[in-house]
């Protein structure tokens, strides 16, 4: 090939060799804003298969297991609890807003939710590296920031697995379609107007955070930690942005499976300040033995209104007994709750067909947030 071939043959070339690198950086940095603060930062952990979901049981049958937190080789620079307030105006930000509250999280752009969904930056966690940072994402309700609201607090509900509420995280089999739900409710003045407040878990350490007692070999159990840190940072962090309420009977928790686990240990150590308890597809963790069986059992939530959600095919059609013993635990966890106070406060959902996993909690949230957070007149 003589040299004006080759001179004609790079011209021809160049202006394709530039599209395909505009193609490329415009697709990649489209990944990148879809990304979580914790996806960007270096993965911690190894083995729990990176779920996004809470289905922990189906984790454990698929064989993966959590081992102990590995900090990470470098971490951005810690905010949330105890940092300085993030000013909506810095963060360039639509009003309204206040300080504290960033736009809506990673996965979730313009039109991907319903309502206004919001996020709160804290740090650290249960079992995890102290300068892991997570968003807590939040759904406001409508008017939240009108004027005339300005002096009201409203009720708030926080959820675990908060990646997988208002938004499809995968590889998580679905979302609790939350954001659509408690805005369809709202707008229809079947619930009170609320607050819900999503708690990222912690990845691949979710099992290690979750965990109230040791259920796994060689996996730490660091229930006692997370409930230091929620009760420590998240809480607080919230009340310092947000104006919810400070009432037991305003003030909800819950989750799914160790999610639902984590939320029972919190509610029952703290009456005094969770009065609404929403429970889902609760393990019975027959590898825990008599320590997670005894805490149950004296589970004591005086005066809350709680909802327990259960499947009778929660671990698949074909595990009869122990989809049996798996609902069973739910259910005696009723019966106790109501010999202790008023039976009318506790709701049971059994459910025979339904299985461990979020189409199922999306399709009992409607009845379990009526129930916990009926309007008032």
């Amino acid at each position: 090939m003589t040299r004006k071939n080759l001179l004609l043959t790079a011209f021809l070339i160049t202006p394709f060799l530039g599209l395909v690198a505009i193609f490329w950086a415009v697709a990649y940095d489209s990944r990148a804003d879809r990304r979580t603060e914790m996806d960007r930062a270096p993965r911690i952990g190894a083995g729990a298969n990176e779920t996004g979901g809470a289905n922990a049981i189906g984790e454990l049958m698929a064989g993966n297991r959590a081992t102990g937190p590995e900090r990470p080789s470098a971490a951005p620079p810690a905010t949330g609890a105890g940092a300085p307030p993030v000013d909506g105006a810095d963060a360039g930000l639509n009003p309204p807003t206040q300080p504290g509250l960033i736009d809506a999280p990673a996965p979730g752009r313009p039109g991907e939710f319903t309502g206004d969904v919001r996020a709160i930056r804290v740090t650290g966690g249960g079992g995890t590296p102290a300068d892991l940072q997570r968003d807590l994402r939040v759904w406001l309700p409508p008017g939240y920031f009108d004027p005339a609201n300005g002096a009201r607090r409203y009720p708030v509900l926080f959820l675990m697995d908060g990646q997988n509420l208002f938004s499809y995280s995968p590889p998580a089999g679905g979302d609790w379609q939350a954001d659509e739900t408690v805005s369809r409710l709202v707008e229809a003045k079947q619930i009170a107007d609320l607050i819900i407040v999503g708690v990222p878990h912690a990845e691949r350490l979710r099992i290690t955070e979750y965990a109230p007692h040791p259920f796994l070999k060689d996996v730490p159990a660091a229930g006692a930690e997370f409930e230091s840190w929620f009760m420590g940072t998240v809480l607080p962090r919230v009340r310092e942005v947000l104006r919810v309420s400070r009432e037991p009977g305003k003030t909800g928790i819950g989750g799914s499976s160790l999610g639902a686990a984590i939320s029972l240990r919190l509610a029952s150590r703290h009456p005094d300040v969770f009065g609404r308890v929403l429970i889902e597809s609760l393990s019975d963790l027959p590898e825990a033995g008599e320590p997670w069986e005894k805490e149950v059992r004296d589970a004591a939530l005086p005066g809350a209104r709680v909802w327990i959600g259960v499947g009778g095919a929660e671990l698949g059609p074909q595990a009869h007994d122990r989809n049996a013993a798996f609902a069973a635990f739910s259910t005696a966890l009723a019966e106790s709750l109501r010999a202790s106070g008023d039976p009318g406060r506790v709701h049971l959902e059994l459910e025979p067909d339904a299985p461990h996993h979020e189409s199922a909690w999306a399709r009992r949230l409607e009845p379990a947030l009526k129930f916990l957070f009926p309007r008032e007149p």
